[in-house]
Parts: structure tokens; C-alpha cells; sequence
């Protein structure tokens, strides 16, 4: 996220920063949900 947060600012503008961030974050915590979410699912068709 760091690497790409200059990229997002140098070609997106300063208004998509604050978005990549909170994007960021969101992703960020809610990859424990979707794990807890797609393995016993993944599991059951095996």
C-alpha cells in the first residue's frame, strides 16, 4: 500500500488519497472474515 499510495497521489490526485486509505483498511481487517468465510467452504467441496 505504501509503494502504490504514490502512485494513487501523483496520477489520481490528492482527493484519492484519503479513499486508498480508508480502501486500505477495510481490506486490510476484513480479510480475517473472508477467510473464516471461504475455508469451510473450500473444505466442504473436497
Amino acid at each position: 500500500m505504501d509503494t502504490i499510495l504514490t502512485v494513487v497521489a501523483r496520477h489520481g490526485g490528492k482527493d484519492w488519497i484519503m479513499a486508498s486509505i480508508v480502501h486500505g483498511v477495510v481490506l486490510d481487517f476484513s480479510v480475517p472474515f473472508w477467510i473464516a468465510i471461504f475455508c469451510p467452504l473450500a473444505r466442504a467441496n473436497f
